[in-house]
């Protein structure tokens, strides 16, 4: 990708008349392959600096155009030139539409010289990039926080139908008050409805290590996932707490994510989790939008963890006990099972859903208002006053059946009448041997004879 030349940018002290303001160009503040911008006073009809500077961003293509004096001329490929002229256009009024603290604020755009213009806030602290060479990495607090402020800036931005596309610590400046601002929107891209960019120009190749695959392997056809800025994002993370170029998109799609530079700049576990899920080569394993990253890494600052979601309150959770196998248990087969999707908002019906092998079947509704539910666990039903598990199809046949009715008492009356069964069995060998005893005294003792003469 070429790169304009400084040679080819305006003259110091060129005037330039906007729709509300007349700019005079003071310097180049950055050149790139799709325009080059200024830094410019903004003057009174009289000529008269006031106390006004923004920072002027000029469309000046380096493949397509050329100058003579201030004026632009095209030399070739001029379809690619009136497309960029039209997105350029429509970036600076997206822009101007949106009002955020961290994200450049556009004032107007106009054209002249035969091309086209928009004037910006002009922020004067340095660069992340800057910083993060300067103090070698960024401590983790702070680095989560200015984290969160550009993932808030990017969700703003993403509501409006604009993706960036080059989120890196290069285009991040740092205001006095040490509040990131996000600026160039060089590559920025405006989607239509269906995720497809509004422009045949791909979506750039950015910096190496700050972009995803799919950004630098795009076709018309795959859309654009809100998801490449997370990357970028997530990559600017590891940068300020490793103050290390972050691996390749990829490199972690072959070799996995490392955590070495993480661990040795002693990042927390959470705060790595968070890296490692931004960064994550496919977009579907990503958070899938500012809002998501900017919530995880709230909780890991506040050092939270998510709470489960209530059960709607009539929704009763019958415990099943179930009697598992002793023997190990072959690969269940794929089998139709049923789930709860529980909605939060809606506490008075739960959808269920049937699902068959991961895929989805149908939904029904069950009204909870109206109908007393009893959530089982998938492997059992309820079938009157009787709950048993079902025989697996791919279990060994055995008999393990749970019953449902409670047979506590029918135990304890069985307990009682055998031990009264042991009692009386006691007492009959203690009587017996008791008489059997007298009766053996009996003949043992001695019997007197008397005998009785007659007179």
């Amino acid at each position: 990708m070429i790169k304009n030349n400084i040679k080819e940018a305006l003259k110091e002290g060129s005037v330039l008349k906007g729709v509300n303001f007349r700019y005079r160009i003071l310097k180049v503040l950055g050149l790139g392959s799709y325009g080059i911008t200024y830094l410019a006073d903004i003057i009174n009809e009289a000529g008269e600096r006031t106390n006004m500077q923004v920072a002027l961003k000029e469309l000046f293509v380096a493949e397509c155009n050329d100058r003579k004096d201030s004026t632009v001329s095209v030399f070739s490929n001029k379809e690619l030139f009136d497309q960029l002229y039209r997105k350029f256009k429509r970036e600076a009024q997206n822009l101007h539409s949106i009002s955020h603290n961290n994200l450049i604020n556009v004032y107007e755009g106009f054209e002249a010289n035969d091309t086209a213009y928009y004037s910006m806030s002009y922020i004067s602290g340095e660069s992340l990039a800057d910083i993060i060479k300067t103090k070698g990495r960024i401590p983790e607090k702070e680095a989560l926080e200015i984290t969160i402020m550009l993932a808030g800036a990017l969700d703003e931005l993403h509501s409006h139908g604009l993706l960036h596309l080059d989120v890196r610590p290069d285009n991040i400046l740092m205001n006095s008050g040490k509040v990131p601002v996000l600026i160039d929107f060089g590559l920025a891209k405006h989607f239509d409805e269906k995720g497809e960019p509004d422009t045949i120009v791909g979506l750039g190749n950015g910096e190496s290590g700050y972009v995803p695959m799919e950004q630098t392997s795009y076709h018309p056809g795959f859309g654009v996932p809100k998801t490449m800025d997370i990357y970028a994002l997530g990559a600017t993370l590891y940068n300020m707490l490793t103050g290390k170029v972050p691996p390749s998109a990829p490199e972690i799609f072959n070799y996995g994510f490392s955590e070495d530079e993480l661990a040795a700049a002693g990042v927390s576990r959470p705060t790595i989790e968070i890296v490692t899920k931004a960064m994550q080569p496919l977009w579907k394993d990503r958070y899938q939008s500012a809002a998501h990253l900017e919530k995880a890494i709230k909780i890991a600052l506040d050092g939270e963890s998510d709470k489960p979601e209530p059960v709607a309150e009539s929704a009763e959770v019958i415990p099943v006990e179930t009697v598992m196998p002793s023997q190990p248990i072959p690969e269940m087969i794929n089998e139709e099972a049923t789930a709860i999707d529980y909605q939060e908002d809606e506490a008075t019906s739960l959808e269920v859903v049937s699902v068959s092998g991961g895929f989805q079947n149908e939904r029904t509704t069950v009204d909870l208002e109206n109908t007393s539910l009893d959530i089982m666990p998938a492997a059992c039903y309820q079938s009157d006053e009787r709950t048993r598990v079902e025989e697996m199809p791919a279990f060994p046949a055995q008999s393990y059946n749970v019953t449902g009715k409670d047979t506590s008492k029918k135990n304890r009356t069985l307990a009682f009448l055998l031990i009264g069964l042991i009692i009386a069995i006691i007492g009959v060998m203690i009587a017996t041997d008791f008489y059997t005893g007298w009766i053996r005294e009996l003949f043992r003792t001695p019997v007197e004879c008397v005998v009785l003469e007659a007179d």
